[in-house]
């Protein structure tokens, strides 16, 4: 399962360590405020759950679940070579 995690959130602080928070379990970001990947759903929802409390009024996060297909049939522009990654079929990155 690819889970996309959208935000909108206000106070940087909050956002950037939302932001460092999904890095750090796994997932890639593919926008400024969007990010995608393989994750355990046990290792995700309590992040998630944690920073939904800590969020202000007008604050947005959402996450969604995709099947590999969904991923693999989205049109993208700049972002094809993260597909492997984001469907967790490389687990490195040479640069």
């Amino acid at each position: 399962m690819v889970y996309l995690t959208i935000y909108d959130i206000a106070k940087d602080k909050t956002r950037t360590k939302l932001a460092n928070s999904l890095e750090a379990v796994g997932l890639y970001r593919i926008q400024k405020s969007v990010f995608a990947g393989k994750v355990k759903r046990k290792i995700l929802r309590p992040l998630i759950k944690a920073y939904a409390e800590k969020l202000e009024e007008g604050d947005r996060l959402y996450v969604l679940s995709l099947e590999d297909r969904q991923v693999e049939g989205m049109f993208a522009h700049g972002l094809e070579e993260n597909l492997d990654l984001i469907l967790g079929r490389v687990i490195t990155l040479t640069i």
